[in-house]
């Protein structure tokens, strides 16, 4: 008798993103990834075709994007004019597009709220990785905390 390290790369569970929103668990198992280029990615994760529920970590860096690496962004309220943030959160909660995001964009300015991605493993197959934030509604009157992020995501 012996033993082998299973493969679960076909096992729909094994791709997530799973974090609390406001203290709420939220896990969404339909994940995808795209990468423009070395330096530009999205990662982004749905709870099903119904509810409208998703999450989306765009990664915009002047570096190739690698794994080890963390990208933060802290909070500007407003942000100097032009800024381009590195890292940035949507959220999708309940409605056809995404209504939360960490930069939101405002008649004085881009109003930045924190944002941390850390990239653990990249490679052909998958994104896996940490994230945390503060995303806003685009008026700023409501404010959604995302804390225990963390992400296995294809490619």
């Amino acid at each position: 008798m012996s033993c082998s390290k299973k493969d679960d790369s076909n096992n729909p569970k094994s791709y997530y993103f799973k974090f609390k929103a406001n203290g709420i668990l939220k896990q969404y198992f339909i994940t995808g990834s795209f990468f423009y280029n070395e330096t530009d990615c999205l990662l982004g994760g749905t709870a099903d075709s119904i509810t409208y529920n998703s999450i989306a970590i765009d990664l915009i860096t002047d570096s190739k994007i690698k794994a080890d690496t963390t990208y933060t962004e802290t909070q500007k309220t407003p942000a100097p004019i032009p800024y381009y943030p590195k890292c940035y959160i949507r959220l999708a909660d309940n409605f056809p597009y995404y209504n939360y995001s960490s930069w939101i964009s405002t008649p004085a300015g881009p109003d930045i709220y924190d944002c941390t991605v850390t990239i653990l493993e990249l490679d052909t197959k998958h994104v896996k990785g940490r994230f945390s934030g503060k995303v806003s509604t685009e008026t700023g009157s409501a404010f959604i905390i995302i804390t225990d992020g963390e992400f296995n995501v294809k490619r």
